[in-house]
């Protein structure tokens, strides 16, 4: 795994879980939308170590107004497990940036 702290960028944080189902509530640090939407590979990063952990990225949508989106990680059935996860960072591997709107 590329280990190089410069090649990963933080694109949120777990705030809560949302619901039943292990939804989550992240607070966006990029001004990317896609980064939340588009299904994928991202990394999780846990508050007590510096240590990096893949997670496919299943869906996920904006909250109205705020600056949360609801997500939902392979893996992730339940509240508790959504629960588990508050205060982990979601990081990509900033491999090309995301293409600027004129």
């Amino acid at each position: 795994m590329e280990t190089d702290q410069n090649r990963w960028l933080e694109i949120g944080t777990i705030v809560a879980p949302k619901g039943l189902r292990g939804e989550l509530k992240v607070l966006s640090s990029t001004d990317f939308p896609e980064r939340f939407k588009n299904p994928g590979k991202r990394w999780l990063k846990s508050p007590q170590n510096a240590s990096l952990e893949p997670i496919e990225l299943i869906s996920g949508k904006p909250v109205a107004g705020k600056n949360i989106y609801i997500v939902r990680l392979q893996g992730i059935e339940n509240r508790n497990q959504a629960e588990n996860l508050r205060g982990h960072k979601l990081l990509i591997l900033d491999e090309t940036p995301p293409k600027l709107s004129e």
